[in-house]
């Protein structure tokens, strides 16, 4: 039993250190070009996390929990947006909202934050708007 489990063991590191250089990578920004150096030819890059434009299911599932994550964070980063009972899931770059707001208007920016983020093909703005008690 001990060749599997370091068998397994050496599996989990690998994927570790994939879906680590995934990150590293999605975060990654191009640099502007200045004067002095013409812009380097890239043809066919790939937008950040690994979602080709109009291709939602390239990134898989790795891509979905980092856009599920930043939407949560750019949301809760949001002056004017209540995302205490704001839930996001993702599903091929789709992402869905359910939950509660207080008012239309931050039902409104919700979807706008998220819509925004990269990555993000298509918002499904299920939030319901409840007056306070």
């Amino acid at each position: 039993m001990y060749p599997l489990q370091c068998a397994l063991r050496a599996g989990l590191a690998g994927l570790c250190v994939v879906l680590g250089a995934q990150v590293a990578l999605s975060q990654s920004r191009p640099r502007t070009a200045s004067a002095e150096s013409p812009p380097i030819a890239r043809p066919n890059q790939l937008p950040p996390h690994n979602l080709a434009a109009g291709n939602p299911g390239y990134g898989g599932e790795a891509s979905d929990t980092f856009i599920t994550a930043h939407a949560k964070a750019a949301l809760m980063a949001t002056d004017g947006v209540n995302s205490s009972d704001v839930h996001v899931t993702t599903q091929r770059g789709a992402v869905t909202l359910t939950g509660t707001v207080p008012d239309e208007a931050q039902r409104d920016k919700a979807e706008s934050v998220v819509h925004d983020l990269d990555g993000v093909v298509y918002v499904t703005n299920d939030l319901k708007v409840s007056k306070p008690q």
